[in-house]
């Protein structure tokens, strides 16, 4: 008898053995399977804990079936918590069921695998090991301790745990899977009742644990139902998301489309019931033309009529696969939902557009119909206005048409009439069109029911031709409003510079003589250095005035583009200083001078200088203005840059439309940048923005270089210094209203040994010319009674040979139709205010040509 039971006894461990390794490669060969990777490590774990105790039976020595009991306990610890997480995954009520999870489920087993083997030191496990003998085996005899009740209780537990879980399978479902859970129940519960036997020695056999035996049957178990009941292939992955109630028929097939679930609507639908789950569906087409169509089409949605069972009906089938983590597919669902009462109302509903369709579709205003927001309805004039087809209108946002910017008062609007506030039901706005052009229109809107449903009905009227005749007016307006400005500072101007370059001639002139003497003491001459200094300051200030003055008259002429620049920037020089803003020039020294007009190039210059001084000085107090020239190809390219907050893609692509502007209405008009646009292109150049929004923005204007041109009779600055002996004496006659430039001009002609004599009143002057000849006349042009103009007139009348024998002096050249009429009638003319040297040398060249 007890080599009998030793025998078996071995058999059955090995047995057990060899059904865990079946386990594990069925479980590896279906390792995608949702639940098989539970299932290996099961197989795993249980073949540790058989092999231990197989080989501690098999042992002799105390200590080596103490090893092999340590051993076994790394399965014996591992299998409950393994079996409560393969319940979890089975019934898929772990959909949550985290990594992290598990491994808090393994830190007790853990714990006491660590005291096992640690035993010998704290003898919590057990103590007095000794061996002995129970029938045939030499088993190890101990005094169990309080934390081994701990673990088995734990274990109970756990295995507890399945089995609710399994049992509840049991009553959920449909047949197959209460197979499933049955198989699984059954290996689950037989190596739990004998381990309880084992324990508490309920039977009078020898003291040998047979638990691992019962897990040989455990092992036949699980391998009949992975055989015979597709326990991997038919798990229920997704019967809790089917619904007994759900009117819309529920078919689930794996990927070799054997029907794993179905639901009553799909039976209903199909005439199915749920002694067909397992078959497969070319099986089952000849119950139902639902299932002939799924069997045949592919993934996706399609509308039929059945004519099985209840004629004229009409179904959707929407047919998807079924992926697990791995984004592998596992099978396929299928989804029949009943749409005859839908069919039917939509139905309704196309007769009812139709009655409408000839009323609406054919108008001159856009209607539009706006439900829950989005388009519903749409006429054929609205996509016309919007540049869209149908499809891109028709159940899209409203607002998404307008522009952005008033997008947020649109909805207001919108939401108002539909909340039943009070709402103007009439506005202008802006859509925007597919080619992102603006369309103005005038939106009138009333709330009408649609469908059964409040919705908002918007006539849409194109008011862009009217917009725009509109906006032209008023452009036009603007620029006569601008121009009369501008006229107006240009007359103030040229005003202001007469009136102050007539004194100012006397002061530098008086300076420089009182300056060539010799003797006078050297605190005087530094005095006179200061006074010259300021007055030269002066000088430059005029100029520039001047400049900006002649900006509403195109006059084209050779200029020095840096210069220029400077003088702007000089305008702003003081404000700058202000602002904290640091001005950075990178200038191209070996640019050539170009041909253009200076006044509008400096309006240009001046407008970008100041938006940029403006977009500072709100962003952050203060910058840098960085202006660079430089050569491309043909072209001289100026670049006005600024480390402002930039624009955004909006703003810039308006920047150069005229009236647009970011500012308040007290700060710009919108015109600057236009009109800078215009004077650019009329130069034959171009002007571009780069900008990004926080980054800067930089304007590059590119103007065209060309050959110089003959130079003037205006006098430059270069080259003045007179020479002895170019001068012969002559007889001079000046003319002008101011007393002491008459003086100056007499003390350097008379130093010149030229016989002088000189008039403020014009008609003395006139009086003297009828008695005495002069070689040469100087001429001041603006005086009062009489012009120089008409004073030259009148002398010609009387003096003919004089024609070609008079300066103009003058401290404005803006005088309208001046600088033409010096160019036309070959006149020269001298600026004031001037150097007494270059009063010398302009005298002196123009005495050796009369000469000839």
């Amino acid at each position: 008898m007890s080599e009998s039971y030793l025998f078996f006894y071995y058999l059955a461990m090995t047995i057990s053995l060899l059904a865990c390794l079946t386990v594990v490669v069925l479980s590896w060969k279906n390792r995608e399977a949702p639940v098989a990777r539970s299932m290996l490590a099961l197989g795993v774990a249980t073949f540790i804990w058989g092999f231990g105790f197989m080989f501690e039976a098999a042992s002799s020595s105390l200590s080596q079936q103490l090893l092999f009991n340590n051993i076994g306990y790394l399965g014996s610890m591992s299998v409950p918590v393994i079996w409560l997480i393969f319940a979890i995954q089975y019934t898929n009520t772990g959909k949550s069921f985290e990594n992290w999870k598990k491994a808090l489920l393994f830190i007790f087993p853990l714990f006491i695998v660590i005291m096992v083997w640690s035993n010998d030191a704290h003898h919590l496990m057990w103590s007095n090991e000794h061996q002995t003998t129970s029938g045939p085996f030499l088993i190890v005899a101990k005094t169990y301790g309080v934390l081994f009740w701990v673990a088995v209780a734990h274990n109970y537990t756990l295995i507890t745990g399945v089995t609710i879980i399994l049992i509840r399978q049991l009553f959920t479902g449909i047949r197959i899977y209460r197979k499933q859970a049955f198989i699984l129940l059954f290996a689950v519960s037989l190596p739990l009742v004998w381990n309880v036997i084992y324990i508490f020695d309920l039977l009078s056999l020898p003291r040998k644990d047979l638990t691992p035996m019962m897990f040989a049957i455990s092992g036949i178990a699980i391998t009949l139902g992975l055989m015979r009941f597709k326990l991997f292939k038919t798990i229920p992955f997704a019967y809790p998301l089917i619904l007994q109630q759900m009117n819309d028929g529920i078919l689930v097939f794996d990927k070799s489309n054997r029907l794993l679930e179905t639901n009553p609507a799909a039976c209903r639908m199909t005439g199915l019931d749920n002694t067909m789950v397992g078959q497969e569906l070319r099986d089952l087409c000849e119950l139902s033309p639902l299932l002939e169509c799924l069997s045949i089409t592919d993934f996706g949605h399609l509308d039929m009529e059945s004519a099985t069972r209840v004629k004229g009906k009409s179904y959707q089938l929407d047919k998807q696969p079924l992926f697990n983590k791995q984004k592998q597919q596992v099978g396929w669902l299928a989804t029949i939902r009943d749409i005859s009462q839908r069919k039917q109302t939509d139905q309704e509903l196309k007769e009812r557009k139709e009655q409408y369709f000839t009323l609406v579709e054919h108008g001159n205003d856009g209607i539009i119909i706006v439900q829950h927001g989005l388009v519903v309805y749409a006429n054929s004039k609205m996509k016309e206005l919007s540049g869209y087809l149908m499809e891109d209108i028709l159940e899209k946002p409203f607002v998404q048409f307008i522009s952005p910017e008033q997008r947020e008062l649109i909805e207001k609007h919108y939401q108002k009439r539909i909340e039943g506030q009070k709402s103007s039901g009439r506005y202008e706005a802006c859509l925007i069109n597919k080619n992102g052009q603006e369309v103005y229109v005038e939106i009138s809107a009333s709330l009408i029911e649609y469908d059964g449903q409040i919705a908002d009905m918007a006539i849409i009227r194109d008011l862009t031709a009217h917009k725009q005749a509109e906006l032209e007016n008023q452009r036009l307006r603007d620029k006569a409003e601008m121009a009369s400005r501008l006229a107006a500072i240009g007359e103030m101007a040229a005003g202001i510079a007469h009136e102050i370059n007539n004194p100012l001639t006397g002061v530098i002139g008086f300076s420089e003589l009182l300056a060539a003497r010799e003797d006078l003491p050297e605190d005087i001459m530094a005095d006179l250095q200061v006074i010259n200094h300021g007055s030269q300051r002066v000088v430059e200030i005029v100029r520039r005035l001047l400049t900006f003055a002649r900006q509403n008259k195109p006059v084209k002429t050779r200029l020095n583009v840096h210069e220029l620049i400077d003088n702007t920037l000089e305008f702003r020089s003081y404000v700058f200083k202000t602002a904290n803003i640091e001005v950075i020039r990178k200038y191209d020294q070996n640019l050539p001078w170009i041909t253009a007009d200076p006044g509008q190039l400096q309006q240009v210059f001046l407008n970008l200088v100041i938006n940029a001084e403006q977009a500072m000085r709100k962003a952050h107090d203060g910058g840098k203005l960085t202006i660079t020239t430089t050569r491309e190809d043909s072209f001289f390219s100026i670049c006005i840059a600024d480390d402002g907050p930039g624009m955004t893609p909006e703003v810039k692509a308006k920047i150069f439309q005229p009236f647009f502007t970011t500012k308040g209405p007290k700060d710009g008009t919108g015109l600057g940048l236009s009109l800078a646009m215009a004077i650019i292109l009329d130069h034959h150049g171009t002007i571009e923005v780069e900008s990004e929004y926080g980054r800067g923005t930089a304007f590059t204007i590119n103007l065209p270089m060309d050959s110089p041109e003959t130079e003037d009779w205006t006098v430059q600055q270069e080259g003045l210094t007179p020479k002895a002996g170019d001068n012969h004496a002559a007889s001079i006659l000046v003319i002008d209203d101011e007393e002491h430039i008459c003086q100056l001009v007499t003390r350097v002609l008379g130093q010149m040994r030229h016989k002088v004599e000189s008039f403020s009143d014009p008609i003395k002057a006139l009086s003297k010319l009828e008695t005495t000849s002069f070689d040469l006349v100087l001429l001041d042009i603006r005086m009062p009674g009489m012009s120089g103009l008409e004073f030259y007139s009148q002398m010609i009348s009387k003096r003919p040979e004089l024609a070609g024998k008079v300066i103009f002096m003058t401290g404005d050249m803006t005088v309208s139709d001046l600088e033409a009429q010096m160019q036309q009638t070959d006149l020269m003319h001298i600026s004031k205010p001037f150097h007494p040297a270059i009063l010398e040398q302009f005298l002196n060249k123009a005495l050796k040509q009369q000469a000839g």
